[in-house]
């Protein structure tokens, strides 16, 4: 997979805690979602991914293109997301090989207060934005809904929110907001526990907060977390 020229590297060291998230084959909205080089970019066209999914753990291999804005929940239960099938990237709907209009990709995180979305890394992992010819799109994508969105990463993998030299970065914000706040963590599983790994920021990326409320409106309550464990 193609790394970016130049990023922000975040290792993870081998003395901080770990913890191992286990795989489900099924959750309680229904079979795992098989997001499959859902791709709708060049060499063959795939109508991308078009649909949100709410409930349901998600399998990732490949590249995949988020058509617009999808929407992954966590409203009744806790959901995992898995790369386990080689490197795989989440992009954006850039440089269609139909000829359809593009636009900026969101990928919207929600998970309820006390539930957890969960990333399990056994590869690495690229997020990435897009182009519209030579316009560049980011792409977007936000954690809300006061639970928890858990990157947990294998040994010497890594999971990176980038760009290549010819697309537009990834742009992740948590949400801040009152009186449940959410929280983006990376950590490292128990497998080979003296191998570091990644997180990386590459260019034209960023990992950061967006408020509900205006700072000017007086109110100051609102919180969020992003942790490193």
């Amino acid at each position: 997979m193609k790394k970016p020229v130049k990023f922000f590297s975040i290792i993870l060291m081998f003395g901080l805690a770990t913890i191992l998230i286990p795989l489900h084959g099924m959750s309680c909205g229904g079979p795992t979602v098989l997001w499959h080089n859902l791709s709708d970019g060049p060499g063959g066209f795939s109508p991308g991914v078009i649909n949100s999914v709410t409930d349901q753990n998600i399998d990732v291999i490949g590249t995949n293109a988020l058509v617009n804005g999808i929407a992954v929940s966590a409203i009744t239960c806790d959901i995992t997301i898995s790369v386990t099938n080689g490197d795989a990237v989440i992009t954006g709907s850039g440089n269609r090989s139909d000829g359809a209009p593009t636009n900026p990709a969101r990928l919207y995180l929600f998970a309820a207060p006390g539930r957890q979305i969960n990333f399990v890394l056994q590869d690495d992992l690229l997020f990435r934005g897009t182009a519209n010819g030579s316009t560049l799109l980011d792409l977007l994508v936000t954690v809300s809904g006061g639970g928890d969105v858990n990157f947990t990463i294998d040994g010497d993998d890594t999971v990176t929110f980038g760009s290549l030299p010819t697309t537009g970065g990834t742009r992740v914000f948590v949400a801040m907001q009152a009186p449940q706040p959410s929280t983006l963590l990376f950590r490292r599983s128990v497998v080979a526990p003296n191998s570091n790994v990644q997180v990386q920021i590459g260019q034209r990326s960023c990992v950061s907060y967006m408020a509900a409320t205006a700072v000017s409106s007086g109110l100051a309550n609102e919180t969020a977390t992003i942790a490193f464990d």
